[in-house]
């Protein structure tokens, strides 16, 4: 306790010369900063004045070259002149460069326009003398020297600008010299003082009662519990003192409760102790059962056979199975461990393992398309799957790889897309041999058009008419029918489409085509997908046009096409007040070939909804309609959001 004293008494006297020591250090680098201030301001006169006296250099030589212009007519002269004046306004711009007092750039300022206008005049001389006019000349020259005198006295003042700048900055010196000194002389004397009566204080109201209290605590601890403490003050420490009185008397009071609270304590240490050795007993069992289990894991793991490794965060094989070694080709698991690093290794660095990888890193599943490997000499293909590992605390321990060899289904897709493409050409060989015998029949007609001159007869108008509309129709068939076979076999290309703006240029479109009128259509904000425009752009023109073609004979024609995203798909409704369907019809209207019977001839194959219903299956979705005859009818239909489908569907 008397150390302790003493140290703060030590404690304060540091403090107080720490003080002293700062206050130093502030004087000094004010004098310090005073003084590079002082020669900033002279670095700041030796350039002013070397400026002035270059400026003056090169004014007193174009007043020599104005004169020698003047007397001896030399065209160079106006040259040297014009040159001199873009040195000088440079020498002007570093000047100010160097000042920061207004009154220094004010006579700068009026020192640059006294130039300016000896350059005026000298201009005027070189005028004067070119065109002959002597009196100008004259007094141009006599102007001239005029000027000069004024520029001289100019020039003179700049050399007052840095001992200005020095005084200044001598004075503030001086006067932070003198009032730092007495603050620091005053801080000492309060200081001393203030030392003397720390120490009187500390002696009679801290030092002599922490003498009386350490007495005490002696005597507690020679086990005394009848002393008493009289420190003989009535602050903090007095306080202090008639607490450990009142302690005192608990203590004694007490100390055979202690007691018993002590026996009751170490009975119940005795069952904490039996209880410990139950619960590590327990945590040795349940140890050994995560030992069992992780084995049994493990032989499942070795013994399956599906390709299975698991990799740390950075992508580094940790453990594999036999198939995982079959798959990359290599003999023992010890030559890939902590060697092979997915999405880098030769056999595990296609581009698409590397994306995968990141999208695990970030906590989800991932499931890759087809990749090639070379295992044993043979070319297979593997789709990988890759799943995170978390620990108990919900942290990323390490990514699972379960690997597919879809090697007979890659291909048998390729040969499936080589028929496809094989039997796409057909078609539009077949179609283009379909059509031949369709434009010889309509040369013909022309032919006997030609034959039967300009007044056929009423019946040969007729027969001919209805031959080039039967022409036609099968013209149309066979297009529908070539339409209906591309979406069947072509490769869709997916693109985020902007379905808003894509189903208002086909609403316009067939607007225009069909030529209709007084009808409304009205189409909300569509949610966008991922899908084949080509197939899209044709689905929502078959499903408008017919919905135009069907309408009723007289009234507005009011067509409502919305949609909504449902659970990773988007429903959209196509609703019109046309003619409607009947019930009987309701399950044929998206069969090849079938038309509903009208009483007037509508435009069409009975291909449109066909090739709709094709468009939908292709995006992973399906078509119905409900419909009441004479109110009209409701498409829905339903697209994928995205074209995964198609990987979940190999």
């Amino acid at each position: 306790m008397r150390f302790s004293i003493r140290l703060i008494l030590l404690t304060g006297s540091a403090a107080l010369l720490i003080v002293l020591l700062a206050l130093l250090i502030v004087t000094v680098q004010r004098t310090v900063d005073l003084y590079s201030r002082v020669q900033t301001a002279m670095e700041s006169m030796q350039v002013t004045n070397q400026v002035s006296y270059e400026i003056t250099e090169m004014l007193l030589r174009q007043y020599s070259l104005s004169q020698q212009h003047h007397l001896q007519k030399q065209i160079e002269s106006k040259d040297q002149f014009v040159e001199l004046n873009f040195k000088i306004y440079e020498k002007y711009i570093e000047l100010q460069r160097t000042s920061d007092n207004i009154n220094d750039l004010l006579e700068i300022n009026e020192l640059k326009q006294g130039h300016f206008k000896f350059e005026n005049i000298a201009m005027r001389l070189f005028a004067a003398d070119d065109l002959g006019q002597s009196t100008e000349a004259e007094s141009a020259l006599a102007e001239i020297d005029d000027q000069m005198d004024a520029l001289g006295r100019k020039l003179g003042n700049l050399t007052d600008i840095g001992l200005r700048r020095s005084a200044e900055i001598a004075e503030d010196l001086r006067n932070s010299m003198v009032g730092h000194g007495m603050a620091i002389g005053a801080i000492i004397i309060l200081t001393m003082l203030g030392s003397i009566a720390f120490a009187v204080l500390v002696r009679f109201t801290v030092l002599q009662p922490t003498k009386k209290l350490i007495s005490g605590t002696e005597q507690v601890a020679a086990g005394n519990f009848d002393f008493r403490i009289n420190v003989g003050v009535r602050n903090e420490l007095g306080t202090l003192a008639n607490s450990f009185n009142h302690m005192l008397e608990r203590l004694r009071l007490s100390s055979e409760e202690i007691s018993v609270k002590t026996a009751a304590l170490e009975n119940l240490n005795r069952e904490i102790t039996a209880l410990n050795q139950t619960l590590e007993r327990k945590v040795e069992e349940r140890t050994r059962a995560l030992r069992e289990s992780e084995l049994y894991l493990q032989r499942i793991i070795y013994g399956s056979p599906v390709s299975i490794a698991i990799f740390d965060k950075e992508g580094i094989c940790t453990d594999c199975n036999d198939a995982f070694l079959k798959l990359i080709g290599a003999e023992r698991r010890i030559e890939i461990i902590k060697k092979l690093h997915l999405g880098e290794s030769p056999g595990l660095g296609d581009q698409s393992l590397r994306i995968a990888l990141e999208g695990v890193l970030s906590g989800e599943k991932r499931r890759t398309e087809p990749v090639s490997h070379e295992s044993f000499g043979q070319q297979r293909w593997f789709v990988h799957n890759l799943f995170p590992s978390f620990s108990l605390s919900n942290e990323l321990e390490r990514v699972i790889l379960f690997s597919e060899d879809v090697t007979e289904q890659k291909l048998a897709r390729d040969a499936i897309q080589a028929k496809n493409e094989e039997l796409e050409s057909f078609v539009f060989i077949v179609s283009h041999d379909l059509k031949s015998p369709i434009f010889t029949v309509a040369g013909l007609i022309s032919m006997l058009e030609s034959e039967l001159g300009d007044e056929p007869t009423e019946q040969q108008r007729r027969l001919m008419g209805k031959i080039t509309n039967n022409l036609n129709s099968m013209e149309s068939m066979i297009n529908d029918l070539l339409e209906l076979s591309r979406v069947g076999l072509k490769q869709a290309s997916f693109r985020d489409l902007d379905l808003s703006a894509l189903v208002r240029a086909v609403e316009l479109e067939e607007r225009v085509r069909l030529g209709a009128e007084d009808i409304e259509v009205s189409t909300g904000d569509l949610p966008n997908l991922r899908a084949d425009e080509q197939q899209i752009t044709q689905l929502f023109r078959n499903l408008i046009s017919n919905a135009i073609k069907y309408r009723k004979p007289a009234g507005k024609l009011v067509i409502r096409i919305s949609g909504e995203e449902e659970n990773g798909k988007c429903h959209f409704v196509i609703n019109d007040n046309g003619i409607g369907i009947a019930e009987e019809h309701i399950d044929k209207v998206f069969d090849v070939f079938f038309r509903i019977k009208m009483d007037n001839d509508v435009e069409g194959t009975g291909v449109g909804l066909a090739i709709a219903k094709k468009v939908i299956e292709n995006h992973g979705g399906e078509i119905w309609v409900d419909s009441v005859v004479g109110e009209g009818s409701s498409f829905h239909f339903t697209l994928m959001k995205s074209p995964d489908f198609h990987r979940d569907r190999e």
